[in-house]
């Protein structure tokens, strides 16, 4: 049966915009302790991939190995990552993702398309209420539980 996955928008402050709503999703990643550690992640359709800063990854279990160090161009300038492989869980859905682990600290947090979005389908429900808009996004789940 397929379940849905929901998300909500976290109200932030911009500098630029004043009050702005960013979208999180709840996911966890397992640890090499086989441990599972939860994370609020950006959802970001503009992100080619997964992005964690360096000490996450380091707490995950990543280690550095001889092999390619490729830089990415983000809004914040160029960052240099490795790619990593995490089993990721969202909701009840366990799969793996490939992640770019920044070898820095200073990058946000992002669930980026790659080997996610591809695994839902993206709904994107909005319901008005007296108070304002509320926005809620969800996910209805290709994968099996």
């Amino acid at each position: 049966m397929m379940s849905n996955i929901e998300f909500s928008y976290r109200q932030e402050h911009s500098p630029v915009l004043g009050t702005i709503h960013r979208p999180i999703a709840k996911v966890q990643f397992r640890k090499n302790d086989d441990e599972w550690v939860s994370e609020f992640m950006y959802v970001d359709s503009g992100a080619d991939f997964v992005l964690i800063p360096y000490k996450f990854g380091k707490f995950l279990g990543f280690e550095h190995k001889k092999e390619n160090v490729h830089t990415i161009q983000g809004v914040n300038g160029e960052v240099s990552i490795v790619f990593r492989v995490a089993k990721m869980r969202i909701g009840t859905y366990v799969f793996p993702v490939k992640v770019a682990w920044s070898q820095i600290e200073d990058v946000p947090v992002l669930l980026g398309r790659l080997d996610v979005f591809d695994r839902f389908k993206e709904m994107k429900p909005r319901i008005l209420t007296p108070l304002g808009i509320y926005f809620k996004g969800m996910f209805s789940s290709k994968c099996a539980a």
